[in-house]
């Protein structure tokens, strides 16, 4: 409901004629003390009738009054020239003037303004200095205002400004002068009239009235000080006291039009200033209480009491309808607040509009916008990513206003928090709901596909599939097709799937052979093709992805197309062509983990081809036209030890400390690998040689010392521990570099985010060791967030996963693995995949713990101590299931068991920590056997 409807906006011309309008036409013998009549330069011709006499005059007189009362003016108008005819017999107490001037307002009350204006100027030339001639002059005015014609205006403004010489008339004239101004857009003219109506305080109805018109001009232009003096606190103005009700009904109106207009800031300032309900029904029912005491005593006067009589009863009526207005509209005040909010809403204020919006579910929680103000809430909660109290706010939305209309709007805000979030089971969840709530909405597609999105995301491969597909065969027209079609070919693939991967990319680019996806799917069949071990597909490959690319250049998948191009180029032999693809990905906008491969596979090509030269431009060229990569780094380290074997060890080290130098206080720029290079030199050439380490490590801490030059950063500081730490290890004092890793762990928790993502990972790894898994989980969620969709990120959610299984929730460890193996371009594949094959260990999944561990062992990318533990781990599995079983089933697992631990204490016995563990497994077998 608008507040537009609370009260009645009384017309301004209403109000101001009151004074006027109720002049009564007497009887003769009034003493009214009117002028005598001036009949020179007459322009109004009486009707010619026979004089009568007295009684003659008292009826037309009654009957004149009778038919201006009912509005029949035209009739009106006869009557008084007819009385202007008999006037003679009247004697002289007749009231000519009176007369005379009320043809005129007879004519401008009937919107005949012509004629009015004739007969105030008629009025005017017959008595200049008359009981009237301010309020002719007051009419003449007012007519010519209403004709609305430029010119005319101007003779409007002229008979203002004479009638505001009058001290009666002036505040009447005074507001029409600034109507008229305001009209013309003469602000600075019509803010002066008003501010002299005001003067220094407010104590008529008439200085109210000239408040709410300077309002409207100052909340249309500012300045904004002066708005806010004007309505710092009307209750204490006498004038705005006695019409509080009418003051506040104009100022919402006023608010709301500003709020249409979108000027929030000034709704906001005049919304503040309006006062309580309560406060404004005190105020007005005691200014109330004094007019009626004032009315009755003008009511026994005559005269001049006449005039301020009709005033005061047009104040009175006006502030009781007003009043019981305000009286009706019960929750008044939730309805200020309401729109308070939604004005700082709107002015990005949100914490202030928050504040309002829950002031009203709290005090008023029957308000009717109630419902309002708690969708608003949930809708700012949103803006600002506040997810645990969208959550919190939206189940109680829903529990108080479960049949709102809000409600899927509402759910909708909900669920986007949720996707944000990466609560991607609660999004599966709460759209499933949705999709049953709302079977008819416009959305429904959308809920479905969410759903197979949301089990995609949390790489639940096997719900996304059938989810897609459902999507698919019931939406075919949707506009989440295109989406959804992609999303299932990657469940597919990400499922090892393979095949039914290749007919839904090649589905997918049937239908969008120009998709936004169309790249990743080029991509895709390709990748699957280059891994098939049964045909040799490169010929097919190099043509497929070559035609694309040269009909999409600028493809976002272009970068990962030239590198598996170049993958194959490279299988097939054909090196120059493999090297000049990884050149041409390395200037495309891919991930990093796309242009790292880029760039060291173009390396290590280079180097094998020993062309040194080749190695340095390559890297020379990375750095000039990348030098904002993080990457870029690495290519100061390759530069560095081309220098060092040319024979130029000073040079290279002076490479080396100036990138130092520039990037050690940013914790996201990879200085560890410079460090690396750096503390190399401090290592003795000589093996047979004994090293000094508090003297080397002395040296070292100087030599940073002069590096930072006083720079001093808490990122830099913890590198400088990192060095020593890096330094002992070359040394092999392990001891010493523990306790400087330990040191660099603790210094960190007290601020993570000052830390690297090789110290987080490094400080996560110390802290899961020592047991301090909280610690640890702090590190982890830092790697993880500190450069989404990174190896980095993936480093992270490889440590939460740990902490999981070592806090015994291989549940919750299990679906982090899972997704980070669903980054297919994860380089940390292998560790999410040992991660994965514990998990399902833990889980007692065997089947699938065997299926992946004996997949993972026979694949080359697994090599050395990750080998040896997927066969600890297989081992493990065998155990577990000689322990489900009974007789020769259970010997027969044990021997299995028993054969990947001895396997692990022969083919890896360089590495100690898996021989050892495999060697105390196998004691523990036999002793089964």
């Amino acid at each position: 409901m608008s507040l537009r409807s609370i009260g009645f906006l009384l017309p301004l011309a209403a109000c101001l004629f009151a004074a006027l309008t109720d002049v009564a036409f007497g009887q003769v013998g009034s003493a009214l003390g009117m002028a005598p009549p001036v009949a020179a330069g007459a322009l109004l011709d009486p009707v010619p009738i026979k004089p009568t006499g007295t009684a003659a005059w008292n009826q037309l007189a009654g009957e004149a009054e009778a038919e201006y009362a009912a509005k029949n003016y035209d009739a009106a108008v006869v009557k008084i020239r007819e009385l202007l005819a008999v006037a003679g017999d009247a004697g002289k107490t007749a009231p000519l003037e009176q007369l005379y001037f009320k043809v005129g307002l007879a004519n401008l009350m009937n919107g005949k303004y012509p004629e009015a204006e004739t007969a105030f100027n008629d009025c005017i030339q017959r008595f200049p200095k008359g009981e009237y001639t301010s309020c002719a002059f007051l009419g003449l005015g007012r007519t010519c205002m209403k004709m609305d014609v430029p010119e005319v205006k101007w003779r409007a403004i002229a008979a203002l400004k004479t009638a505001a010489q009058d001290p009666q008339c002036r505040p009447e004239a005074g507001l029409w002068l600034g109507e008229i101004y305001a009209e013309m857009r003469m602000t600075g003219e019509a803010l002066a009239v008003y501010r002299e109506i005001i003067g220094n305080e407010i104590r008529t109805f008439q200085q109210a009235v000239a408040a709410v018109a300077m309002l409207d001009l100052l909340s249309n232009r500012g300045p904004m000080d002066e708005l806010d003096f004007l309505l710092g606190n009307p209750t204490r103005q006498v004038g705005v006291r006695d019409s509080i009700a009418w003051f506040s009904n104009q100022m919402i109106i006023r608010g709301d039009e500003l709020v249409a207009a979108q000027d929030y800031e000034s709704a906001l300032i005049i919304y503040r200033s309006i006062p309580p309900r309560r406060e404004i029904l005190e105020i007005q029912t005691g200014a109330l209480k004094a007019m009626r005491k004032k009315l009755a005593v003008l009511e026994s006067k005559q005269g001049d009491a006449l005039r301020l009589l009709s005033n005061l009863k047009a104040v009175i009526g006006n502030a009781e309808i007003c009043m019981k207005a305000f009286e009706e509209k019960a929750d008044l005040d939730a309805a200020l607040l309401m729109r308070r909010g939604r004005c700082l809403f709107y002015l990005d204020r949100f914490e202030e509009a928050v504040l309002c919006f829950r002031t009203i579910l709290s005090k008023y929680p029957d308000a009717t916008d109630g419902e309002s103000a708690a969708y608003a809430e949930l809708v700012i909660l949103h803006k600002l990513e506040d997810f645990a109290g969208i959550k919190e706010r939206f189940d109680q939305f829903q529990q108080k206003y479960p049949q709102s209309d809000k409600g899927e709007q509402a759910a909708g805000l909900a669920v986007d928090s949720m996707m944000r979030n990466g609560r991607w089971k609660d999004v599966a969840a709460s759209c499933r709901e949705m999709e049953a709530k709302f079977p008819r909405s416009d959305d429904l597609d959308r809920y479905v596909a969410i759903q197979g999105l949301a089990y995609f995301e949390d790489a639940d491969f096997k719900q996304a599939i059938p989810q897609l597909e459902r999507f698919l065969a019931t939406f075919p027209q949707s506009q989440l097709v295109e989406r959804a079609s992609y999303h299932l070919a990657e469940s597919y693939f990400l499922n090892h799937q393979f095949q039914e991967a290749l007919k839904a990319a090649s589905a997918y680019l049937e239908k969008f052979p120009n998709g936004i996806f169309a790249g990743e799917m080029h991509h895709r069949i390709a990748f699957i093709q280059f891994n098939d071990k049964n045909a040799d597909h490169s010929a097919k490959i190099i043509r497929d992805l070559g035609d694309f690319l040269a009909t999409h250049p600028d493809d976002i998948a272009k970068g990962s197309m030239l590198c598996l191009l170049a993958d194959t180029y490279k299988r097939k032999g054909e090196s120059d062509k493999a090297i000049e693809c990884y050149k041409k990905a390395l200037w495309t906008e891919s991930p990093d983990d796309v242009i790292r491969h880029a760039l060291d596979s173009a390396t290590q090509m280079l180097k094998a081809a020993d062309d040194w030269a080749a190695v340095a431009g390559l890297h020379e060229a990375f750095l000039k036209r990348r030098d904002e990569s993080p990457l870029a780094l690495l290519s100061v380290v390759e530069l560095a030890r081309i220098k060092t074997r040319d024979g130029k060890p000073e040079e290279a080290f002076e490479i080396l400390v100036k990138a130092f130098r520039a990037h050690h206080a940013y914790a996201r720029d990879p200085v560890e690998p410079i460090i690396d290079e750096i503390v190399g030199n401090f290592v003795p050439k000589n093996p047979e040689q004994e090293p000094d380490f508090d003297a080397l490590d002395k040296q070292l801490v100087e030599l940073f010392d002069k590096i930072l030059a006083g720079k001093i950063s808490s990122t830099g500081l913890l590198r400088v521990d990192y060095a020593r730490a890096r330094l002992a290890q070359m040394l092999k004092r392990n001891d010493r570099a523990d306790k400087l890793l330990g040191k660099i762990a603790l210094d960190g928790l007290r601020d993570p985010s000052v830390l690297s993502p090789p110290l987080l990972a490094s400080s996560g790894g110390l802290l899961l060791k020592s047991g301090n898994l909280d610690g640890a989980e702090v590190m982890y969620k830092q790697l993880r967030d500190m450069l989404p969709r990174t190896a980095s990120a993936d480093a992270g959610l490889i440590g939460l996963g740990h902490v999981e299984l070592a806090r015994k929730n291989p549940e919750a460890a299990l679906a982090i693995f899972e997704k980070v193996l669903s980054q297919s371009s994860s380089t940390h594949f292998n560790e999410a995949t040992l991660g994965k094959l514990q998990a399902l260990l833990e889980t007692h999944k065997l089947d699938e713990a065997m299926k992946l561990g004996l997949q993972s062992a026979e694949d080359k990318s697994f090599r050395g101590e990750s080998t040896a533990r997927i066969y600890l781990i297989l081992g493990d599995v065998c155990e577990k299931k000689a322990g489900a079983a009974a007789g020769d089933e259970a010997k027969a697992s044990l021997d299995q068991a028993l054969g990947y631990y001895q396997r692990v204490c022969v083919a890896y016995a360089s590495y100690p920590e898996p021989r050892d563990e495999a060697a105390r497994r196998i004691v523990e077998v036999k002793k089964k056997l």
